[in-house]
């Protein structure tokens, strides 16, 4: 590494990475009971046994794995192989929501224990980037993000686990779009730089261009239009702008295709608030304030994660020293993410009207009852 700060940011990367490699082990813990009894039809105490063969099989992944990832690491670098681990543990989510058979349930947790296996190719990154002295106390960083995740995931999945055995993974949409929409903050300038040679106002100019965009649907737009599509196509249409958004700045060369872009860009920003609105009708109206504090807690988040992970995408992809050159790379990797909180979020999109509450149902009892 060149400098203090990029080792930072290299650590920082690292840690990210193990948090939420650690996060897919826990967030599926409190809801798995109710998952496998689901679909096996078995009572709690046989579903068991199959809770305790998904945990084999993800150990022995991990087993496996763990060496092959290493060597990987090696010979194509350990951002690459990171970035791939983190892709597929998304993949991972969203085989979970769908899986309507026991035999798909093993596939994705087989899935999950290979791209979990990333503990040595991280580990070897925090020796590339420590000098002798220091690489004790950043080993330790492998043990804080398993923790942190470890406490993140259940949580999380405890909670949402309280509105049905699938509801974590839906969140998980959320929390993909969200890493994926940071792409903006995290690499704009960057990109704008290095693919159209603009100049500080040239860039200036255009995140005002964002900003107007944004706040014109969000503030305007999406009042005219929800009501009239219902949340769920409103969800799709903002969601489907941002995927269009994405897969063009990925492969743009010239200014005047990025501000068509951005008119696209600006379109998706109505998928945050449907997003929002579809997960608020399927919790009761004493649990919103929860709802919104996760909410923001995820977007929290996703502000420290979508940095890190966007810039290094961005550094491995651009400059004169890059193996492959494609500065488009993180809005490419944005695309995927989005795509994949499509996939996750399709049972949302049917929804077209509020769902009723407990409260709801309370105030529509009559004196006699």
């Amino acid at each position: 590494m060149r400098s203090g700060i990029s080792k930072r940011s290299a650590l920082g990367f690292i840690l990210v990475t193990l948090v939420l490699n650690s996060m897919g082990i826990g967030l599926m813990m409190p809801v798995m009971p109710s998952l496998l009894t689901e679909l096996t039809s078995l009572p709690v105490s046989e579903a068991a046994r199959w809770g305790g063969a998904l945990s084999v099989v993800y150990a022995l992944m991990q087993f496996a794995f763990g060496p092959t990832l290493g060597n990987l690491s090696d010979r194509f670098g350990r951002r690459p192989v990171l970035l791939v681990s983190m892709f597929a543990m998304a993949v991972d989510y969203l085989i979970m929501a769908f899986s309507w058979h026991l035999a798909v349930l093993f596939i994705g947790r087989t899935l999950s224990g290979v791209a979990g296996a990333t503990f040595s190719a991280a580990s070897a990154f925090i020796a590339d980037v420590s000098s002798k002295e220091d690489r004790a106390k950043n080993f330790g960083l492998v043990g804080a993000g398993f923790g942190v995740g470890f406490v993140l995931g259940p949580m999380i999945g405890g909670y949402l686990g309280e509105y049905g055995p699938r509801a974590p993974f839906y969140a998980a949409a959320i929390f993909l779009f969200d890493i994926a929409h940071y792409v903006y903050p995290s690499v704009w300038s960057y990109y704008a730089e290095e693919v159209f040679a603009w100049s500080p106002g040239d860039i200036g100019l255009s995140l005002a261009a964002v900003g107007v965009g944004f706040a014109f649907v969000q503030g305007y737009l999406i009042r005219v239009l929800e009501p009239k599509l219902g949340p769920g196509r409103t969800l799709f249409i903002g969601l489907a702008a941002n995927l269009v958004a994405f897969a063009g700045l990925a492969v743009a060369d010239t200014g005047w295709m990025a501000y068509l872009l951005i008119s696209f860009a600006a379109l998706g920003a109505m998928a945050t608030p449907a997003f929002t609105g579809l997960m608020s009708v399927r919790v009761p109206d004493n649990a919103q304030g929860e709802l919104q504090g996760l909410i923001a807690s995820a977007a929290g988040l996703s502000m420290v994660v979508s940095p890190l992970v966007m810039t290094q995408v961005f550094a491995t992809f651009s400059g004169p020293e890059a193996a492959i050159s494609f500065p488009g790379a993180p809005f490419a990797l944005a695309g995927v993410l989005i795509l994949a909180a499509m996939l996750i979020a399709l049972p949302f999109m049917r929804l077209q009207e509020r769902l009723p509450s407990p409260s709801d149902a309370a105030d529509r009892k009559t004196p006699a009852e």
